[in-house]
């Protein structure tokens, strides 16, 4: 809590960020950056796409902000697949360079902004990412088209992961695999995770 005007008591909302980027300089220097504006925060940081997917899946974040080439991989390759998994988190992405198609197509594929790695710029970041704390993330109402589609998606991949396990119980069961009960318990984890997303659209 914190004591506004008039002694009114405000809550701080904790905001969850997500930084992709492999550079450790513009990482700590982003970081310190956030740190140093937004209280309570907390910050997640990531230096592969994959990675940056997965804790997507796993952590509901306010806002993205990611450098525009990862392992020589330029952003705009996977930029629909992290756009499609952050579910309408604002994206930012910090380029070395001012690239005017890149940042076209940055924009294009769905991210929020496209910043160039100045001084000036990046003394910025946090007028950005208090403009998109404030907006909040963007919602795309689902059809009922769209929702049937995704529960059948979903559906099959429970199907998979319940054969996989069968499977692999079976196996260890005649011994023709040796006991592994890490897999086995990840998949059940995934199995869970899959019932409650088909329960709970």
């Amino acid at each position: 809590m914190q004591v506004g005007k008039r002694g009114h008591k405000v809550r701080l909302v904790l905001k969850r960020v997500l930084i992709l980027e492999e550079n450790t300089d513009h990482l700590e220097l982003l970081t310190a950056l956030l740190e140093n504006n937004f209280t309570p925060i907390d910050i997640h940081t990531v230096e592969t796409i994959e990675d940056c997917l997965d804790f997507l899946e796993q952590t509901e974040y306010d806002i993205v902000l990611t450098g525009c080439f990862i392992h020589n991989i330029c952003i705009t390759e996977r930029l629909g697949h992290i756009v499609e998994r952050a579910g309408g988190i604002p994206i930012i992405v910090i380029s070395g360079s001012g690239d005017e198609g890149i940042a076209a197509e940055v924009i294009k594929l769905g991210a929020s902004e496209y910043v160039v790695k100045t001084k000036k710029a990046l003394e910025k970041i946090p007028l950005l990412v208090t403009k998109y704390f404030k907006k909040g993330r963007k919602v795309k109402a689902k059809s009922p088209k769209e929702g049937f589609e995704l529960n059948t998606r979903l559906a099959r991949e429970l199907d998979h992961l319940m054969q996989k396990a069968r499977n692999l119980t079976t196996e260890i069961a005649t011994k023709s695999v040796p006991e592994d009960s890490v897999s086995l318990d990840t998949l059940f984890t995934q199995i869970q995770r899959l019932r409650k997303m088909i329960q709970n659209p």
